[in-house]
């Protein structure tokens, strides 16, 4: 299983907007600093069995 932590840093008045992915440990660093708007949690390659005890 993979995790990814990406933040929103900012939108153009396009509404494209600019993320960066940051790690795991960082992100659990600054938690109380992020609006939770701007974060996205990625979890990838997750196994079968572990997604049926998320679920």
């Amino acid at each position: 299983m993979k995790v990814k932590v990406w933040i929103k840093r900012r939108c153009d008045e396009f509404n494209i907007c600019e993320y960066v992915e940051i790690p795991l440990a960082r992100a659990a660093d600054i938690i109380d600093r992020i609006d939770p708007r701007n974060l996205y949690i990625i979890v990838e390659d997750i196994d079968p069995k572990t997604l049926e005890e998320f679920a």
